[in-house]
């Protein structure tokens, strides 16, 4: 499955058009740094320190910590942004339009259904059946076929640490559990 993030283009326009700026350039409601931190913390409940990203503006910082995040926390940015900045604000900008709104409401969930994997690994294995089970894992994980797909990776992991236990000389029963061929390392 592809992971997809925000755009610098959706980062820009969101920043721009959706939260916008004051009369001296700061972002609405995030003009300074502590303000953007508490934001962080209390309203998208993440440990995000500004001072550790680059930039000199908060709206800098603003930009490079979106960036940075998983998809999942880019759309707890997002709704937290959002839920504050509603369209009846009295100090939204008329570029906040119930249209750009829809339209980072599709993209919160586009990215909260997004599932992160790690890029496969091929295991240093000759055997047949881990490599099979690990491609039909693979295959199933991407098709939505999450059930099926652990079983395979539980096979793929016993069959590899049995395949280990031969190259060591360490003996095993054939029908023993993964708990128990694991615990031989």
């Amino acid at each position: 499955m592809i992971m997809t993030k925000l755009s610098p283009a959706e980062i820009d326009d969101f920043v721009r058009y959706y939260i916008g700026f004051d009369d001296y350039g700061h972002l609405l409601g995030l003009g300074h740094p502590e303000q953007l931190r508490g934001f962080l913390r209390a309203r998208c409940l993440l440990e995000i320190e500004p001072a550790d990203f680059e930039g000199r503006r908060v709206v800098e910082k603003f930009v490079v910590i979106l960036d940075s995040q998983p998809p999942q926390n880019q759309a707890r940015i997002l709704r937290a942004v959002l839920e504050w900045h509603n369209l009846g604000n009295w100090h939204a900008p008329s570029t906040r339009t119930p249209q750009l709104h829809a339209k980072y409401v599709d993209i919160i969930e586009r990215l909260e259904s997004e599932t992160t994997f790690v890029e496969s690994v091929s295991p240093r294995s000759s055997s047949e059946i881990v490599k099979t089970s690990l491609k039909d894992a693979e295959d199933l994980i991407s098709s939505g076929g999450l059930p099926s797909a652990v079983a395979l990776m539980h096979t793929a992991l016993i069959s590899y640490l049995m395949e280990l236990c031969d190259e060591e000389g360490i003996q095993y029963d054939s029908d023993s559990s993964l708990t128990k061929v694991f615990k031989y390392f």
